[in-house]
């Protein structure tokens, strides 16, 4: 739907990241802006630069929401305040308390990514098991700071939105908020990807995302430490990891290291190129929203090897568009997954074709048309009009033109 260029409601849109798409969440919010503009919202669009000059601190995780609430406070100007604040969940509990105490007009649409407070068990119960570390103060001050933010936004903003289906009934189970209050929105992929074709050579293996014991990276490790040797024609790309190249090079055997391709730093205009280059994807997390790597190289044609775990579990469907395999601690399943696809040309091209359909399904399009349905739908209920007038009428809602709309 595309609403009339002087009906469309005033939104303030606020993630405590940079303002560029080097993040997953800096993308997801810089794109759904642009679908809503599309559609003739208002938007206006918060970012860390605004804060501290961006610099991070733990000073950061206060000033950042306090200055989100004085942007809603004072809204876009003076004959119109925000009709929505759609701000991630680390950074809305100011506002939230400001909307109970009937402060605040903007109503308050929690962005969550993955649930902070998620996270954070699943985390501890990986340090009871000795397979990651947290810094003493860490247990408490994120607790009392990040944490508590998170689930006072996640208790009582007027709606959240999350990513996966795995993180609706995580929300509506630990904060007893209503399935009708919690809605999953999907992220999107660009459309020149589709155009991308992966390498019709031998078996190449990309992971790409940050070196972190939550991506996965001992279970890879081990994996292509097992595969390498057995498939003398496979070679591996590690991008985007955010570490120095040499020091992950060093956690593989040297006569493994030649056959690894390592890059600490991906601009988004290198993304095609690397796809290109490789057939398969592999992104083995204890947890996730949804990816955008994986639609990126879904829509690439790779053939998805991911854990099946939140939004993965969402999009890949086991043998049908990519294989998903359990979150095991030696990581057997992740093994044997990309030991079949490096066996088997012809299953890499089947399952690499049917990911490309599927990521058909998953456009920032789409993403905003969901998007503008919640908000639309929210805010023709409660619209201000002048006396004697009546609700906005239906007439100032028109369907896009389908032929600029992504076919699935």
């Amino acid at each position: 739907m595309i609403l009339s260029p002087t009906a469309g409601p005033h939104v303030l849109m606020a993630a405590d990241v940079p303002a560029s798409r080097d993040t997953g969440l800096g993308r997801h919010q810089w794109f759904l802006a642009r679908e809503l503009e599309r559609r003739g919202f208002s938007v206006k669009e918060f970012y860390a630069e605004m804060v501290c000059a961006g610099r991070q601190s733990a000073w950061r995780r206060f000033a950042f929401p306090f200055a989100v609430l004085r942007e809603a406070w004072l809204g876009p100007g003076r004959e119109h305040g925000y009709d929505f604040a759609v701000v991630h969940e680390g950074s809305a509990a100011l506002i939230c308390l400001a909307r109970r105490l009937g402060l605040l007009r903007a109503r308050c649409v929690v962005v969550s990514h993955n649930p902070e407070q998620k996270v954070w068990e699943f985390t501890l119960a990986r340090v009871a098991q000795g397979l990651v570390s947290v810094k003493r103060n860490s247990r408490w001050i994120w607790p009392l700071t990040r944490l508590a933010q998170s689930n006072c936004a996640l208790k009582y903003g007027d709606q959240i939105l999350c990513l996966s289906e795995e993180d609706v009934q995580f929300i509506c189970r630990r904060y007893g908020r209503s399935p009708e209050t919690v809605e999953r929105i999907s992220n999107g992929v660009e459309e020149g990807l589709f155009e991308c074709l992966p390498s019709a050579g031998p078996p190449r293996i990309l992971f790409l995302g940050s070196w972190l014991p939550h991506k996965g990276i001992r279970e890879l490790r081990a994996a292509l430490c097992s595969l390498l040797p057995r498939h003398p024609a496979v070679q591996a790309s590690l991008a985007g990891v955010g570490a120095p190249a040499e020091a992950v090079r060093r956690e593989f055997p040297p006569a493994l290291r030649a056959r690894i391709r390592i890059e600490s730093h991906l601009d988004p205009e290198q993304l095609p190129s690397i796809l290109a280059q490789h057939n398969i994807f592999v992104l083995p997390s204890w947890y996730e929203g949804m990816p955008l790597s994986l639609l990126e190289a879904m829509a690439a044609g790779l053939a998805p090897v991911v854990t099946s775990v939140g939004g993965m579990r969402d999009v890949v469907r086991d043998q049908v568009d990519g294989l998903a395999v359990p979150c095991e601690e030696n990581g057997a399943a992740l093994t044997a997954a990309l030991d079949s696809l490096c066996l088997d040309a012809s299953l890499r091209d089947r399952l690499g074709a049917a990911a490309r359909r599927r990521a058909r399904e998953f456009t920032w399009s789409r993403a905003g048309e969901r998007l503008t349905e919640i908000l639309y739908g929210q805010w023709r209920g409660r619209a201000r009009c002048p006396v004697g007038a009546s609700a906005l009428p239906a007439a100032t809602v028109a369907p896009i033109d389908s032929r600029s709309e992504t076919k699935a």
